[in-house]
């Protein structure tokens, strides 16, 4: 990761992972839940899941970019009730971009071209909304606690290129770096970490220096928050930052990580995610024109982070393409609690007591939200 230089804080020790004795953790291959985008009627029930968080009593609520909408359902997967329309007015939204919960019994969503976050409780009942981010929009938000504080990337801006750009190129990399913030529940910063990395763009793709997307497999900053800490991955090292919640550094926690080199299944799998929320009259050149970029030398080390109600960090070794879903905890000071699979590809949005929530689509390009049973050993 690039974080320790940009920040260059000095001197911070390394809490190289020790494997604790190793618990019979595990995750049963069968989902608890499968909520399909069209249900057995015909009936859509969400056409791009973002993200989605579950209340104690079981109710989800899923972040739909297609609503785009708050689309909840019960403990058993049933459709409750479509929340929210395309607009601007209070519970409009433009996009919905993630949500979480943020609090015991209620639900923070992000609008990301709004700039704003809503609060919704389980019955889906509006609370507050407030702004977030700086002039030009609120950044991505994908991480929070239940005390109401989340993470932020404020205004980022663009790196110079190591080397001037082939003009002749149908592509070029961006580099950005941003201040990442701590807010508090009514959109206050708390705390500014500084400027990290946030994230590899490839540019070009309208043919005239515009338009472009994330980098499917390169370098992206990925954060979890527990109650008091905050787990901070660039990605481009098999490392991980831990912060307190007012912003100081207190360790960089070193996984033991082998090197992978990409493979063309895994490449078109994550350009896959970036692609499905492109217009589909765009969406064909779109995907030729990023499957003609090289691909990454090596695979990121980790895919996300996430953080439970105990306090772990837990670390998706997996990427896009991948046989199944690989994932790790691990505790603040470094010590690896356990290692479990998912038998299948799943983008993972949230971990519980004995429950692991995420997403993916079919062979067929059916969006599912998924909830498998997560057994934690002693």
């Amino acid at each position: 990761m690039r974080l320790a230089t940009i920040l260059a804080w000095g001197l911070t020790s390394l809490a190289i992972m020790p494997v604790e004795a190793q618990s019979p953790w595990r995750v049963e291959p069968t989902p608890v839940l499968d909520v399909t985008g069209l249900t057995a009627a015909g009936v859509v029930a969400f056409g791009t899941v973002n993200w989605a968080t579950r209340f104690p009593s079981g109710v989800i609520a899923v972040a739909d970019a297609g609503g785009p909408a708050l689309q909840y359902f019960d403990a058993k997967g049933a459709f409750i009730k479509s929340i929210g329309r395309g607009g601007a007015g209070p519970g409009d939204f433009r996009t919905v971009t993630w949500v979480a919960r943020c609090a015991p019994d209620t639900a923070f969503a992000l609008d990301f071209a709004l700039g704003r976050i809503t609060t919704f409780d389980e019955a889906g009942t509006m609370g507050r909304s407030f702004s977030v981010g700086t002039s030009g929009g609120a950044q991505i938000a994908s991480a929070c606690n239940v005390g109401g504080r989340f993470v932020l990337f404020g205004r980022g801006r663009r790196l110079p290129p190591p080397s001037p750009p082939d003009p002749a190129a149908a592509y070029f990399i961006i580099h950005t770096v941003s201040p990442l913030q701590l807010v508090d529940g009514s959109g206050q910063v708390a705390a500014t970490i500084g400027e990290v990395p946030s994230g590899e763009m490839v540019g070009g793709m309208n043919g005239r220096g515009g338009g472009g997307m994330p980098r499917p497999l390169g370098q992206t900053t990925t954060f979890a928050l527990s109650a008091d800490r905050l787990f901070v991955g660039t990605g481009d090292s098999a490392t991980v930052d831990v912060y307190s919640l007012t912003g100081e550094r207190l360790r960089t926690i070193r996984l033991d990580v082998p090197a992978r080199t990409p493979t063309k299944a895994q490449y078109e799998s994550a350009a896959g995610v970036f692609l499905s929320i492109v217009p589909s009259g765009m969406r064909e050149s779109a995907r030729n024109w990023v499957l003609s970029i090289p691909m990454p030398q090596r695979l990121p080390p980790y895919s996300a982070l996430l953080s439970d109600d105990s306090g772990l960090l837990w670390v998706v070794l997996s990427v896009p393409g991948d046989a199944n879903t690989r994932l790790r905890a691990v505790r603040e000071t470094g010590a690896v609690v356990a290692d479990v699979t998912v038998p299948l590809n799943l983008a993972v949005f949230e971990i519980g007591a004995d429950y692991i929530l995420g997403g993916r689509e079919d062979a067929g390009g059916e969006p599912h939200l998924l909830m498998f049973r997560l057994h934690r050993g002693r």
